[in-house]
């Protein structure tokens, strides 16, 4: 058993969060495109590092009608990594942080010229 931020002893977490699978739109927008209600997530550039994160930096993602989440207005052309992990309930602490696999923005997105 371990002490959670509120002092209420709980079980430690110790099943496996489902890793997040992300997918570029655009230059600028990432989707995860398998949410899950009961995990928290993390976007992380390439270079950051989850240690120096607090508790307040996580957060669930709420999927739109497709199952899907989208991160807009990211920066063109770095990686990201997203962390999940199963959040904190009433009887256990947050889970381990799982990691998907890098993905970068493209560069540029050039979607031509209208006519």
């Amino acid at each position: 058993m371990e002490k959670s931020s509120s002092e209420v002893v709980k079980a430690k977490n110790t099943a496996v969060a489902v890793q997040p699978i992300m997918e570029t739109e655009l230059d600028t927008n990432l989707y995860v495109t398998n949410v899950k209600a009961t995990q928290e997530y993390i976007l992380l550039e390439s270079g950051e590092s989850i240690a120096d994160k607090k508790e307040s930096d996580w957060t669930p993602l709420k999927a739109d009608s497709t199952g899907k989440y989208e991160f807009t207005h990211l920066k063109r052309n770095p990686s990201y990594v997203l962390y999940t992990r199963l959040a904190e309930t009433a009887t256990y602490t947050a889970g381990t942080p799982t990691a998907s696999a890098v993905i970068k923005t493209p560069a540029y997105n050039d979607a031509g010229t209208m006519e």
